[in-house]
């Protein structure tokens, strides 16, 4: 897997569904998760919802907890992989509460095209 940002970048789960569209799964690290003090565990397996935002006048991708605490972010050099994309699953696939801030959540995402 390479390197990408400070994130792990996994593009390479591709599939098509029935319809014929193809999904993409990204994998990555949260960015900015050190910034923001989350009050509860948040554990392998557990859904996570992925909202489009402005920041500074620029596209961002805002990650919450199922309690929609705010975790950090999609890396910003994954952004224009979310583009023209609709996210159909989001979830935690690894969860280290000691680790370093920067490497404390994996976070899976499965997206489609638009239609």
């Amino acid at each position: 897997m390479p390197l990408f940002a400070g994130a792990v970048l996994d593009a390479s789960g591709s599939r098509t569904d029935s319809t014929g569209q193809q999904a993409r799964r990204l994998v990555f690290y949260l960015a900015g998760e050190r910034f923001y003090n989350i009050v509860r565990s948040i554990g392998e397996g557990e859904r996570v919802t992925v909202t489009r935002e402005m920041l500074d006048g620029k596209v961002c991708y805002g990650v919450f907890s199922k309690c929609g605490q705010r975790m950090g972010y999609v890396p910003k050099g994954m952004i224009g992989m979310l583009e023209g994309r609709r996210i159909i699953d989001a979830h935690v696939i690894s969860a280290r509460e000691f680790g370093v801030p920067w490497r404390r959540h994996k976070i899976g995402l499965t997206t489609m095209m638009n239609s």
